[in-house]
Parts: C-alpha cells; structure tokens; sequence
C-alpha cells in the first residue's frame, strides 16, 4: 500500500517538474533538471524600489584594492569595446558588442567605474533564421581590498522580432510578468529574455573574476 501511495504521489509531481523543465534557453527548450530550472524562478530577478537591480559581491581574497581596480579596468577595456565579440563566452557568436558601449567614468581613488553596455544577444542561429536582441544595461563597480560590488541596471531590450519596441525589464523579466501565475514556468515570450539575462549576469560575475585571478 505504501508503495502505491509513493507512486501516487511521485506521478503527481511530475506535471511541476516537466513543467518546470520549459525554460526557455537561448531560443530552445533545454532540459534541465527542476533544481537547475528553478534557479531562474522566483525570486531570480531582483526589485529595488520597483526597478530590476542586480546587486553582487563579488569576493576576491588576498587582491588588493588597486590590484582588482587595475585588472577590472583592464578587462572592461576589453569586454566593452564598440564593434568587438567576446571571445570568452562559451557561444562567440552569441554575444558582440553594439556603438554604444563605453566606460561613463572611473575613479581609480576612489575604487568607482561606471559602464554602459550596448550588446546583441542572440537566442538562436540558424541558417536564414536568427533570433536576437540589442540588449541595455548599465553597470556600477565599487572596488575594495578583496572585493567588488557590481550592480546591474537600467535593462532593456529592442527586439526586432516586435518591432524594435523598447521593452524595459521592469515590464519584461520581473517575477510578476515572465513567470506563469501556477508558479510552474515561464511565459513563453517573456522566459528568453529572463533567462539570458540570468545568465549575462552571471557570466559577467565569472570574467571578473577570472580577469582579477589572471585565468583568462
């Protein structure tokens, strides 16, 4: 009996956990796990006084302040240059840089660097069928002996599947609009963009610290 009631309950689980296997990744439907699905769930993306931040410490141990800042400007030299690929990202052709990304300011005294990002993220690529975005952010970088807090902010995309329409973050990726009101996925339309920028975050976590760390 008891087996039974265990096969019960373990086929009622199912339609969550397939469900939660939709995830929209990169324009295809990856098979996850649940737990790795669930890591872009609730509470994925972040609200600050009802604006997406991503906010980030990122532990660097034993660098000095001026070592950090020296690598970290050296590296958004690089990764934000006008016109140019990155050539760190696991799908080179996933990612390149737009006109208008640039370094707004910095201030080695004072560990301080401020960065706009103008990029095309691309979902799919196939032959006669790419499905892309340009994709805004800006970022803050506030360095300490052993450490940097990065925030991510001001998101928004011009999808020219829409038009070109300007989709800001706020209306696109947040809790309330990307995930289905069951809990169990994410909408369709919006899952992509939520997911790719999950994922350029934490992309961005892994450079710097392989830049600091010279493992690049």
């Amino acid at each position: 009996m008891k087996k039974i009631i265990l096969s019960l309950l373990l086929v009622a689980a199912l339609p969550f956990c397939a469900n939660a296997q939709k995830i929209t990744y990169f324009g295809k439907a990856k098979i996850m796990a649940c737990q790795e699905a669930s890591y872009y769930m609730q509470g994925a993306v972040k609200e600050v006084d009802g604006k997406v931040v991503f906010t980030e410490t990122i532990e660097l141990p034993g660098k000095s302040k001026d070592e950090i800042y020296n690598h970290l400007l050296q590296w958004v030299s690089l990764r934000f240059m006008p016109n140019s690929e990155n050539g760190v990202w696991y799908e080179r052709s996933y990612y390149k840089n737009r006109d208008y990304a640039s370094i707004v300011s910095n201030d080695k005294n004072a560990g301080k660097m401020t960065i706009k990002a103008d990029e095309e993220w691309v979902f799919s690529n196939k032959t006669l069928a790419k499905d892309f975005t340009r994709a805004f952010y800006n970022l803050d970088f506030s360095v300490s002996d052993g450490k940097v807090e990065m925030n991510m902010y001001n998101i928004f995309f011009d999808y020219e599947a829409s038009n070109n329409e300007r989709m800001i973050a706020e209306e696109w990726i947040t809790d309330a609009e990307a995930i289905t009101k069951d809990g169990a996925g994410l909408h369709r339309r919006f899952g992509k963009f939520r997911v790719k920028t999950i994922d350029v975050k934490d992309e961005l976590i892994a450079e710097i610290k392989a830049a600091v760390n010279d493992k690049q």
